[in-house]
């Protein structure tokens, strides 16, 4: 999950100077959404002590320092939110699919596989991390993974052992999004052509020994339906059925039932509704609430670029001399950081997101009248 949005990369600006002297500078340096730069609050020259002459220049330690100031922020301000709020999703990490089978699944068609039917959470993302397989045969299976938009996303080769369960890692993790302005419902298909190398019969689960609700309907009945065990937890994002199809071109125009034979095939994923997607700003020049967060960014940044420096083991005159009057600086930069974020809260539409919704205070009231 990312840390740090890439829409907030250059939400502020490292430096406007003219001056040649600073080499190395990066391409972006004078880059800013917001029309605000860090070196406006904390001259440039300050972040040459940081500065190595190996590896290290002063763009990397303001870069660095501004790279911080926004996980801060993030971090502060969904702290902040969640005080009055929880998360309408949670984050989701485990397995789809049970890796076991006793005998051959038979099947007809050409193809066989796993569709994701995504719920269409506009934050919401999935990622898959590992592919595991139960076949009949050692050797290695071709897995294609397109959408319902016709688009081949990926390919991978996982390997199979004979009747024995084997889980593929990605050696490079698949992120996908639940939603698509494109299309009403997203779907992944996850799927092989049919070879010698035959899928034992897997399940989704075993109904009657977990208590699993299988459920596959466009409906809101679905979606998020309660399971007895947390390792389902899934069903919060996805619905989840086996299929086999003969044609490429009838992919998408096949109406699937409810299947719960996986084909041989399970997949690992994480799952969550991504709230830093709220903290994008189209145009700053014409929002209160993105000019007020470029300028606690830059706050922080500031404030952090102080500690970094007089944390630093690197001896300085300016550490030395200067070391009461950046203390006051920090002092005063993280006061009015706080000042913008109470600010930002208070005023932030909590509805712009999904990802939230308000906390059951009747149900707060009831456990702590319990405890």
């Amino acid at each position: 999950m990312s840390v740090t949005p890439d829409c907030l990369q250059n939400v502020i600006g490292l430096s406007q100077t003219p001056c040649d002297c600073y080499i190395d500078k990066p391409a972006d340096f004078n880059t800013s959404d917001s029309g605000y730069y860090l070196d406006e609050l904390l001259p440039i020259n300050e972040f040459t002590d940081l500065e190595n002459c190996e590896d290290t220049t002063i763009w990397d330690v303001m870069e660095l320092a501004r790279e911080q100031a926004i996980k801060v922020y993030i971090a502060d301000m969904k702290a902040e939110l969640l005080k009055e709020n929880e998360l309408a999703y949670k984050y989701f990490t485990g397995k789809i699919g049970e890796g076991k089978g006793k005998t051959v699944q038979n099947y007809s068609g050409a193809f066989a596989g796993i569709i994701l039917r995504c719920r269409p959470v506009p934050e919401g993302k999935i990622k898959l991390t590992a592919i595991g397989g139960i076949f009949n045969t050692t050797g290695t299976k071709h897995i294609y993974v397109m959408d319902n938009l016709g688009n081949l996303i990926a390919e991978y080769d996982i390997n199979t052992t004979a009747n024995v369960y084997v889980n593929n890692t990605l050696s490079t993790s698949l992120e996908l999004p639940l939603y698509s302005e494109q299309t009403e419902v997203l779907h992944y298909y996850l799927f092989y052509a049919d070879t010698a190398i035959k899928p034992l019969n897997n399940t989704l689960t075993c109904s009657s020994c977990t208590g699993f609700v299988h459920c596959w309907d466009l409906g809101e009945r679905c979606w998020g339906m309660a399971q007895k065990n947390k390792r389902f937890d899934w069903t919060k994002y996805l619905q989840v059925s086996g299929f086999t199809f003969n044609d490429l071109a009838d992919l998408y125009d096949i109406n699937y039932g409810m299947s719960s034979a996986l084909y041989g095939l399970t997949v690992d994923i994480e799952a969550w509704c991504d709230m830093d997607k709220m903290f994008c700003v189209d145009k700053y020049e014409a929002s209160a609430i993105g000019n007020a967060q470029a300028q606690a960014i830059r706050y922080k940044a500031a404030e952090i670029a102080i500690r970094n420096k007089l944390l630093s083991d690197k001896l300085t005159r300016s550490q030395m001399i200067n070391k009461e009057t950046l203390l006051s600086y920090q002092t005063i930069w993280r006061a009015e950081y706080d000042v913008l974020k109470a600010t930002i809260v208070k005023n932030l539409d909590h509805n712009m997101t999904s990802c939230l919704k308000c906390r059951d205070v009747w149900n707060m009231k009831s456990q702590l009248a319990v405890s």
